[in-house]
């Protein structure tokens, strides 16, 4: 069995999906932006790099959610 997101997507373990049960990460670098955590097809990057061609996990575009009436929980932008 194959470990990756792109090889799991419609597999479910008690019927939720499989990536929920399980933390995926690369078997390389153990990352989970790693774009070979999301198809074991693709290289390693040995990184844990946010926004990563191939990876599931792209970076967040905040103004995504400008028009979001739920806006008043999120935290400013300017919090560091």
């Amino acid at each position: 069995m194959c470990w990756c997101h792109r090889c799991n997507q419609n597999k479910k373990v008690n019927g939720i999906p499989f990536s929920m049960t399980r933390m995926i990460l690369c078997p390389d670098c153990g990352s989970k932006r790693c774009p070979k955590a999301t198809d074991h097809r693709l290289a390693c990057t040995d990184s844990n790099e946010p926004g990563q061609q191939g990876s599931i996990y792209g970076t967040l575009n905040p103004d995504y959610y400008e028009d979001d009436p739920w806006n008043s929980w999120r935290p400013s932008r300017d919090i560091v």
